[in-house]
């Protein structure tokens, strides 16, 4: 019983003090503007939150990286939903070290392309870095352009605007 009793206060048990236990669960907002879609996706991909991350895209979205690296064979590479998802999975299960910054000002314009009342938000990543020694990947805003097309819901009953948004498309271009 004294053991129990000394061990159940020390100073030095896991679940006591500070950064004991596990950390916070993320806060995500509603997806009620795609800025604060983007910000969701921030926050997803940071903690390596795939049930987060799935929520974030359309069933029927669509991404495309175009790699101009080497301009004697540009490549092109396209994803789906289930792709995005698979990816969040390999940083979950990876020691990688993960981080992305948005731009501090994100700006909407409507591309004539996308059908009715889309939205797209151009370069709001600031920075991506996905590091595991020796390996690292860095993306920055000056390095390549990446478009992020959003796809409203309206009505919705669930949003106080009466509209929620998923990304329904996703551009990177090398």
């Amino acid at each position: 019983m004294f053991l129990s009793v000394l061990f159940s206060g020390c100073i030095f048990s896991p679940i006591k003090g500070k950064g004991g236990g596990p950390p916070p669960p993320p806060i995500y907002k509603p997806p009620t503007s795609p800025e604060w879609v983007l910000g969701n996706l921030a926050t997803a991909y940071q903690h390596r939150d795939p049930a987060a991350y799935d929520t974030l895209f359309d069933l029927n979205y669509t991404g495309m990286t175009i790699d101009q690296s080497n301009p004697d064979s540009v490549k092109s590479y396209n994803f789906t939903k289930a792709d995005e998802v698979e990816h969040i999975w390999g940083l979950y299960r990876s020691t990688a070290v993960v981080q992305l910054e948005l731009t501090p000002r994100l700006i909407r314009y409507t591309d004539l392309g996308d059908p009715p009342g889309w939205t797209v938000i151009q370069n709001p990543i600031d920075k991506l870095l996905i590091s595991d020694n020796p390996d690292s990947y860095t993306i920055t805003r000056d390095k390549e352009t990446i478009e992020f097309h959003f796809k409203p819901k309206t009505p919705d009953p669930s949003s106080p605007t009466d509209t929620t948004w998923t990304i329904g498309r996703w551009t990177e271009i090398r």
